[in-house]
């Protein structure tokens, strides 16, 4: 079975929500659509504060649905860059922070930053932006091969 879909075939979709972290408005727009393009997830929170990220996340009256399971996460950011968002994220109480992967999704050309970004224990992988269809493939694989992800058929 190929992961290509033919003309008449619909991307699969997976039941997960994810969260775009990034304070470029028209980054997570492109984020969101190839997303959505390509049936990755079915629900997606937008947070160009990171801050704001963090709040939504220690409020602990979430239901399980509205919490994500991947945060995609830019390292360059005015208020907040993305590793003191890692830091706090990481000090959060474990209820909070269980079954939340990072996936890094940067600009950077520093490859100290992306090594420093890989070596945090919550980061699942990084990712140049833009965000395409090869790298939501590879992290598909990763996270079928770790978990109980069911696609749905819609």
């Amino acid at each position: 079975m190929s992961s290509e879909n033919t003309a008449n075939e619909e991307p699969m979709k997976y039941q997960r929500t994810v969260m775009l972290v990034d304070d470029d408005d028209i980054d997570n727009y492109v984020n969101r659509k190839t997303i959505t393009s390509f049936g990755f997830a079915d629900h997606i929170l937008s947070c160009n504060d990171p801050v704001k990220a963090l709040e939504y996340l220690k409020d602990e009256t979430l239901p399980k649905a509205a919490r994500p399971e991947l945060i995609f996460l830019d390292l360059n950011m005015p208020r907040m860059n993305g590793f003191e968002f890692l830091e706090e994220f990481a000090k959060l109480p474990e209820s909070q922070r269980k079954g939340i992967g990072i996936v890094v999704l940067s600009s950077t050309l520093n490859m100290f930053d992306l090594v420093r970004a890989r070596s945090h224990k919550d980061v699942v992988c990084t990712f140049s932006k833009p965000l395409i269809k090869s790298n939501l493939d590879h992290l598909n694989n990763q996270l079928l091969a770790s978990t109980q992800y069911r696609p749905t058929a819609d």
